[in-house]
């Protein structure tokens, strides 16, 4: 039958109406079976005057996900149907999906802004299995990532800018849609970028972590500059890696020197423990900025204390939204310092960073975990183990999953 109908489609225009496709399909099967294909033909083979086609796929809709079913639940195994794609999104089949922490945040709804249930996840690298008719940059076959930003308004002054990141209508990868736990993704063709060759799956946190800790570095910091990076972890261990390689002498700090090997591996030319009363002194008044990326409750005129005047304390950690920041506001107005945030970056952004990583080789060290075992992953983030990032392989479990299903 499917032969059959594939060459009187063929033999006509690739664009039919409705009731075309519905004769075709009464007339090559008994009633019965007929009407219940005749309402979907023009959907699976066709595309109609209110949708247009999309590069024809048969890539499968069953799909499956690793997502919390309530506000700080276990992360359990979850087979769904992908949606129709979107005219101007593109269908990606996930190779790799990095896991942050600002995933437990929203599984633990830490920000009120959970939708649940929720599959988490916002770095992701795969492969185009399928295009819409209005995608112009993207073609099957090609490797590209996501990172935290879904949609934005596209209209406003910061989305000219490409800095889509300050638009009011910022929609996050996952704030009703599934992210990047899964094996598979849509996302609309302005989010998504192209993957360069140098940069190999398992590198997917750089859709976070690399343009949360490039971008602000990228805009505030220059060769030659004095610069700081507060924090070791999963951020700072990438920070360190800018820096160094964007021309900056690179200290990094934290409370002890437990790390400071690590550091200096990744490119830090001085380490300063912070409980070291007499290193904290020597060094006040050198820093031209201080990338912090801790997420936690602390004060702020350490820092506002080491920075040269008119130097920059930009904060990219995010804790608890109850969480709050303290200093002293003679810290910050005596030498004109400078508080900046920086959350994530625009498109922009996203592809002078895969650009920079490819060329500099600047990577994330991680820790691959298979994809049903995120448990796993999010246990050691919450007992700060993960040395420095955990990446789910996604590649190739949805046919496992498909099989054993069969079986």
């Amino acid at each position: 039958f499917f032969l059959a109908l594939h060459r009187s489609l063929s033999s006509s225009s690739r664009s039919l109406p409705h009731d075309r496709v519905a004769t075709l399909l009464q007339s090559m099967l008994p009633r019965a079976i007929a009407s219940r294909f005749a309402a979907t033909a023009s959907r699976r083979f066709l595309h109609s005057s209110t949708m247009a086609a999309a590069t024809a796929t048969s890539f499968p809709t069953t799909q499956f996900a690793m997502g919390a079913k309530t506000p700080g639940g276990p992360l359990e195994l979850i087979e769904f149907e992908r949606p129709p794609l979107g005219e101007d999104e593109v269908l990606v089949d996930v190779h790799a999906s990095g896991m942050c922490h600002s995933d437990i945040h929203m599984v633990d709804n830490d920000w009120g802004e959970g939708q649940f249930p929720m599959v988490p996840g916002h770095e992701v690298i795969g492969q185009v299995v399928e295009v819409g008719p209005k995608v112009t940059k993207f073609k099957v076959g090609d490797r590209v990532g996501f990172g935290p930003q879904r949609d934005s308004c596209k209209a406003c002054e910061h989305c000219e800018a490409k800095a889509e990141q300050l638009c009011s209508s910022f929609k996050g990868l996952y704030d009703r849609d599934f992210g990047g736990y899964a094996t598979s993704i849509q996302v609309p063709e302005r989010f998504t970028f192209h993957v360069p060759e140098g940069i190999p799956d398992e590198m997917a946190p750089l859709l976070c972590a690399g343009v949360t800790t490039y971008a602000p570095l990228h805009r505030h910091a220059k060769a030659g500059d004095r610069v700081g990076v507060v924090g070791i972890g999963g951020l700072g261990h990438v920070a360190v890696q800018y820096a160094a390689k964007m021309g900056c002498e690179t200290v990094a700090i934290s409370r002890s020197t437990a790390k400071e090997e690590e550091a200096r591996s990744f490119g830090a030319t001085a380490f300063l423990a912070t409980s070291d009363a007499a290193a904290v002194k020597a060094a006040a008044g050198t820093f031209d900025a201080i990338l912090c990326t801790a997420a936690a409750h602390f004060s702020v005129d350490l820092y506002l204390g080491l920075l040269k005047p008119r130097g920059k304390f930009i904060l990219v950690g995010l804790p608890p939204a109850e969480t709050s920041l303290t200093f002293k506001p003679f810290s910050l107005v005596g030498g004109e310092k400078q508080l900046v945030g920086s959350m994530i970056g625009g498109t922009q952004d996203f592809d002078d960073m895969l650009a920079f990583s490819a060329e500099k080789s600047v990577f994330p060290q991680v820790e691959l975990l298979e994809f049903d075992d995120a448990n796993t992953g999010f246990k050691k983030m919450r007992e700060n183990t993960v040395r420095y990032r955990s990446v789910l392989k996604v590649k190739g479990y949805r046919e496992k999953a498909l099989a054993a299903k069969q079986e």
